[in-house]
């Protein structure tokens, strides 16, 4: 990789350190559309939830997300996600993971045991690409299958208490999951 770009993936970087989001969009989008898998994964999250529309991460609260009407939402969502799909396909196991999210968060549409499938095979993908920074989900019946679990019984007006082991440091709980 030239000079240049190695200038832009470490201002990146350095962007999405410091929580300027829309900084880090527009530094990451010319590599994106280069076939980056790493910069896909990226502007993928960040187009996919709407967050390349924040100047910095500090102004979003956890009730507000970004201004955008539904259409421009769909299509950014849509937009985000075929980054993802690539960046998976390329073998970068955070987009895997992240785009499994957006099926269980109800992208694709269709019943939500057929986006629970995908989601699932998404998670196990990311596993196999080496993801594994969210110890605990990863584990179990199968990768992503405790977080799956968990969503179903949500959607189904369960408000059950996440397990302790949910709470505790990874590799910590003697009953949960071990990494």
């Amino acid at each position: 990789m030239d000079d240049a770009l190695e200038t832009r993936r470490a201002a990146a970087l350095a962007a999405s350190e410091a929580g300027r989001l829309a900084e880090e969009y527009r530094l990451w989008l010319p590599l994106a559309e280069a076939g980056d898998p790493q910069a896909q994964g990226a502007v993928g999250s960040l187009l996919a939830y709407g967050l390349h529309r924040v100047e910095r991460l500090d102004q979003l609260s956890a009730t507000d997300g970004p201004a955008a009407d539904e259409a421009t939402a769909l299509a950014d969502q849509a937009a985000g996600a075929r980054y993802l799909e690539a960046a998976s396909a390329a073998g970068f196991g955070p987009a895997s993971f992240n785009l499994a999210g957006l099926y269980v968060d109800g992208y694709g549409g269709g019943p939500w045991e057929d986006r629970k499938a995908h989601a699932a095979e998404l998670y196990a993908l990311a596993y196999a690409q080496g993801f594994t920074a969210f110890g605990w989900l990863m584990q179990g019946e199968g990768p992503g299958q405790p977080y799956l679990d968990v969503m179903e019984r949500h959607m189904a007006g369960e408000q059950p208490d996440p397990p302790e082991w949910w709470r505790a440091e990874p590799g910590a709980a003697a009953d949960g999951p071990r990494l």
